[in-house]
C-alpha cells in the first residue's frame, strides 16, 4: 500500500488553525467539518482537514484552503483592528 506524504508546513493542528480562522475549535470541528455525523459540513477530509496517525492525534488543517471554502460559504474575514482604535469616532461605536 502506498501512502502520500503531506507537506507538514501546510497542515496546522486544530488550536492554531482555529485561531487563524477566527473561530472556536468546537465550531471548526462540529459545524464546518464534513463527517458522517455532519454531512452538511463544507470542509472536506483530505482537502481541508486530515486525520492524525492515531485516534487521539490532533487533526491537521490546511488554513488557506479552509479560508477559501469559508469565504465561498459567506464567512467574512476582517483585518485586525489596532489596539488604540478610538470607537468614539465611529457612529454607533463605544465611547
Amino acid at each position: 500500500m502506498t501512502f502520500l506524504k503531506k507537506e507538514r508546513s501546510e497542515w496546522l493542528p486544530t488550536p492554531a488553525a482555529a485561531e487563524l480562522l477566527g473561530v472556536k475549535r468546537d465550531t471548526l470541528k462540529r459545524s464546518y467539518m464534513r463527517t458522517e455525523k455532519n454531512p452538511n459540513g463544507f470542509l472536506k477530509e483530505g482537502i481541508h482537514w486530515i486525520r492524525g496517525r492515531h485516534h487521539n492525534s490532533p487533526l491537521g488543517w490546511n488554513v488557506p484552503l479552509c479560508i477559501e471554502a469559508m469565504k465561498a460559504e459567506g464567512c467574512v474575514f476582517y483585518a485586525d483592528a489596532p489596539d488604540d482604535l478610538d470607537f468614539g469616532l465611529i457612529p454607533g461605536g463605544k465611547g
